[in-house]
C-alpha cells in the first residue's frame, strides 16, 4: 500500500463507518430488508448512470455469471440483510468486534481461494494487533454482552464469513472495476428487492424524512462509491491487506464523533490508534497483483 491506496483505505472505512450510524438512523421506520434493497437500488442506478454518461459498456459475463452472483450475494445481499437484522438485536460495539473478525477470516480462508495471499509472521502479527486494537476502542464491556443475543451475534459472524469469502473472490473479476461493480450491486439488488416486497410490503410504509436521507447516502456513498473503492484495493492490495479496513471502521466513527459532535476521545481511543498504526505498518506490504493507475 502507498500513500493513495491508504488514503483510499482511510476514507472506505468513513463510508462504511458512517453506515452503520445510518443504519440506526432508518430502522426506527424502515425493516432491514427495505433498507437494503433501497441502498442497493439506488446504488446500482448511480453507478449505471455514471457509466451511461461516459459512454462505457458493462463487462461482458459469458462464462462468468457464477461468479458475479457470488460476489454479489457474499459482499452485498447477504451480509447487509445479516448486519441491518442484527443490529436490532445487539449492540453496535459489540457488531463492531464481530464484524472486525473479517481479516482473520480472509487469513484463514486465503489458502483455500487465493494461494498468493502471504501470511508471513508480520502479517500475522499485524493482523493480531489490529483485533486487539478493535477491542481497545469499543471497550472489553461490549464483550460481556457476548451470549446474551445467540442469534444476532451469529448473524454477524456468518456477514464476517461472507465478506472475507467476497474479498477473496472479487480479486477473480477482470480490470472494469466500475462496470463489474455496477453489475454486482446490479444482482444483489435483484436479489434484495423481492426480498423486501414479500417480507416487508414497502408500499404500506411510512419511512421517516432522515430515513429516505440516510438510505440515500448509504446507497451513493456507502455502497456505489464504496463498492468501486473495494474492487480497486482487492486488485491493487491483496484480499488481506485491504480486509483491515474492518479494523479502521471503528476508528472512522470516532473520528467522525470528533469532527461533527465535538467529541472528546479519551486514553483508549489514543491506545487504539497507535495500536492501529502499527497494524497497518505490519500488514501493509507489496502486492502480488498488478497496479492500477486510476479509479475509472
Amino acid at each position: 500500500m502507498g500513500p493513495r491506496e491508504l488514503t483510499l483505505l482511510a476514507l472506505l472505512a468513513v463510508a462504511w463507518g458512517g453506515s452503520y450510524t445510518l443504519i440506526k438512523v432508518s430502522i426506527d421506520t424502515v425493516p432491514p430488508a427495505t433498507i437494503v434493497a433501497v441502498r442497493l437500488v439506488i446504488a446500482t442506478l448511480l453507478l449505471w448512470g455514471y457509466m451511461a454518461l461516459r459512454g462505457e459498456r458493462l463487462p461482458s459475463l459469458t462464462g462468468r455469471w457464477r461468479l458475479y452472483w457470488a460476489v454479489a450475494i457474499s459482499g452485498n445481499t447477504l451480509p447487509f440483510l445479516l448486519i441491518t437484522w442484527g443490529e436490532t438485536h445487539i449492540d453496535a460495539g459489540l457488531a463492531a468486534i464481530l464484524i472486525g473478525s473479517v481479516p482473520l477470516m480472509t487469513l484463514a480462508l486465503a489458502p483455500l481461494l487465493a494461494a498468493d495471499e502471504k501470511a508471513g509472521p508480520a502479517r500475522l502479527a499485524g493482523i493480531a494487533l489490529g483485533f486487539a486494537a478493535l477491542v481497545v476502542l469499543v471497550g472489553p464491556s461490549a464483550l460481556a454482552g457476548l451470549g446474551g443475543s445467540l442469534f444476532g451475534e451469529l448473524a454477524l459472524i456468518a456477514a464476517a464469513a461472507a465478506f472475507a469469502v467476497n474479498g477473496l473472490l472479487v480479486r477473480r473479476i477482470g480490470p472494469a472495476i466500475t462496470g463489474a461493480s455496477t453489475v454486482v450491486l446490479g444482482l444483489s439488488a435483484l436479489v434484495a428487492l423481492p426480498i423486501a416486497l414479500i417480507l416487508d410490503k414497502p408500499w404500506t410504509l411510512s419511512p421517516a424524512p432522515e430515513a429516505w436521507v440516510a438510505m440515500a447516502t448509504q446507497g451513493a456513498i456507502s455502497t456505489a462509491w464504496a463498492t468501486v473503492v473495494f474492487f480497486h484495493l482487492i486488485r491493487t492490495c491483496g484480499a488481506t491487506a485491504t480486509s483491515t479496513v474492518n479494523y479502521l471502521v471503528p476508528l472512522a466513527g470516532v473520528a467522525l464523533g470528533v469532527v461533527i459532535l465535538g467529541e472528546r476521545p479519551g486514553v483508549a481511543e489514543f491506545v487504539a490508534l497507535a495500536m492501529m498504526l502499527g497494524a497497518l505498518l505490519l500488514v501493509r506490504g507489496q502486492s502480488d497483483r498488478p497496479k492500477t493507475s486510476a479509479i475509472p
